[in-house]
């Protein structure tokens, strides 16, 4: 997921990075260094409460399939697995939590046997926590972070990103999920495929739409697309029939959103679809939960979201026989961020397999993972570039019928720069 964080939470990841360059997260021994004995153990934070609790649950149970299929041991190591919830499901948020992301990530930090950090499921959740563990010097690799600036500059990208998330000056973050810029790219080859020609791009004033929105606008021009105009819609709004009109006004062949289900997309999207009927409404994996897609009644029409993950059934035969196993072991079908927990889980299990006897030494992990190379897994064979990011490039396009997602195409798309 994109950088789900609103600008009032930036001060909690400056305040996250500060703890860990000031107090280190803990004493010496649990920073860097070896792991004490021949235990070693795997941290995972995700939000098991809230819209994504579903996503989330179906990550921990493919991380434990990877971890059982080993036999829970790698070498001359046990291996243990410690799961975590950073959400909360009460109050004024819905979903994880800045203080409880901060929380795990310290509880990892002050575990003398972590070896490895599994998370997070939203990219503001990363903002928070990769400070804390990359001070304290062991690997985090996320199944489902997409924000660009996690790992690489971009044109629009905030100050001080990425280096900011890396207070050590040591780089020990990888994903196994393909990064917005690649999301945007796959988005606007898929609206130029549609018959596209003109498109009206559209942030939701936050730092994630907004980036989300200008990496799409620089790869709808790479794809021959003409941008007729950007604007940034109000989430608070009431309604947004005046934009709406606005965009009519240019008779734009699409509307590209960037901005999340949260942000009164269901408003924008049925607003949009009565000023531009014909238009084609193109928006991210940010609007991927029921909330959206199970609420927009007839403004359904021509609706078109892009997702960083694969369809299931378009995975390659390791990932069939993942689904397989996984709705064996648990008897439902794996969600489609399932397969990127267990390519997840199984990175640093093997990460730790080819350090050898040095499978203690974090340095000796981080150096392993992020040296990964044609691997192959549940979501295809894949590399892990010097920013941290994998060179999988295949997505999935998804339509809305009758408040269901159905799949519509297998898309890709190229990373920025």
């Amino acid at each position: 997921m994109t950088l789900s964080i609103p600008k009032s939470l930036l001060a909690v990841a400056c305040a996250a990075a500060t703890l860990a360059a000031v107090t280190g997260c803990g004493d010496e021994q649990s920073r860097s260094g070896r792991v004490p004995g021949d235990t070693l153990t795997i941290f995972s934070s995700l939000p098991l409460q809230g819209p994504h609790a579903d996503e989330a649950q179906s990550i921990v149970n493919a991380e434990k399939l990877a971890l059982r299929e080993v036999g829970g041991r790698v070498g001359d190591f046990k291996v243990n697995f410690a799961s975590a919830d950073d959400a909360t499901a009460g109050g004024n948020r819905v979903g994880w939590d800045p203080d409880k992301t901060a929380e795990n990530a310290r509880k990892a930090v002050e575990n003398t046997r972590t070896i490895a950090y599994l998370g997070d499921f939203d990219s503001g959740a990363t903002a928070i926590s990769l400070p804390i563990s990359n001070e304290a010097g062991f690997v985090q690799v996320s199944p489902a972070s997409t924000a660009v600036g996690l790992t690489k500059f971009v044109p629009g990208a905030e100050a001080g990103e990425p280096e900011k998330f890396y207070p050590s000056g040591a780089r020990t973050f990888a994903r196994v999920v393909p990064a917005d810029d690649v999301q945007a790219s796959a988005g606007a080859r898929w609206t130029r495929r549609l018959g596209a020609r003109t498109v009206f791009v559209l942030g939701d004033r936050s730092l994630e739409g907004d980036g989300l929105s200008e990496l799409y606008v620089d790869a709808a021009k790479q794809e021959g697309l003409r941008v007729v105009g950007q604007e940034r819609m109000d989430p608070r709004a009431e309604d947004y029939r005046d934009l709406a009109r606005d965009i009519a006004r240019v008779q734009p062949d699409a509307v590209y959103f960037g901005g999340a289900a949260d942000s009164n997309a269901v408003r924008l999207w049925r607003d949009l679809s009565a000023a531009v009927p014909r238009a084609v409404k193109v928006g991210s994996s940010n609007l991927l939960v029921p909330e959206f897609y199970g609420r927009l009644g007839t403004a359904e029409a021509r609706t078109y979201l892009t997702s960083v993950t694969q369809d299931p059934r378009r995975l390659p035969p390791r990932g069939q026989q993942f689904a397989a196993e996984y709705r064996r072991e648990f008897g439902v079908p794996p969600d489609p961020y399932a397969a990127y927990g267990h390519a997840a889980m199984t990175l640093l299990l093997d990460a730790i397999r080819r350090a050898g006897k040095d499978a203690d030494d974090r340095d000796r992990v981080v150096e392993e993972a992020l040296d990964t190379t044609a691997f192959e897994s549940a979501v295809g064979t894949f590399s892990i570039d010097d920013n941290g990011d994998t060179s999988l490039d295949r997505l999935a396009g998804y339509r809305v019928r009758n408040g269901r997602l159905v799949f519509a195409a297998p898309l890709r798309g190229s990373p920025a720069g």
